[in-house]
């Protein structure tokens, strides 16, 4: 992930950081033929708004998404 660091007029340097301590955690387990993956990441909405630039994120977040609308969540 890139980090988001920037240098005062002091010289010292800054780094924006996120620490979400509540939200929603989700674990998604996929199987194709005999290969099987497990994906785990935690308050996806929250860190995608603070980190845009990062795609992975967005696609997290579309997952959740997708999965709401397939179930009639949202």
């Amino acid at each position: 992930m890139h980090k988001d660091v920037q240098l005062d007029s002091d010289g010292y340097t800054t780094e924006r950081k996120i620490n979400v301590t509540d939200g929603e955690s989700y674990t998604i387990e996929i199987k194709i033929g005999d290969k099987f993956r497990v994906y785990q990441f935690d308050n996806p909405d929250s860190y995608s708004k603070f980190y845009d630039n990062v795609t992975e994120l967005k696609d997290y977040l579309n997952i959740v998404q997708s999965f709401d609308k397939l179930l009639n969540r949202k």
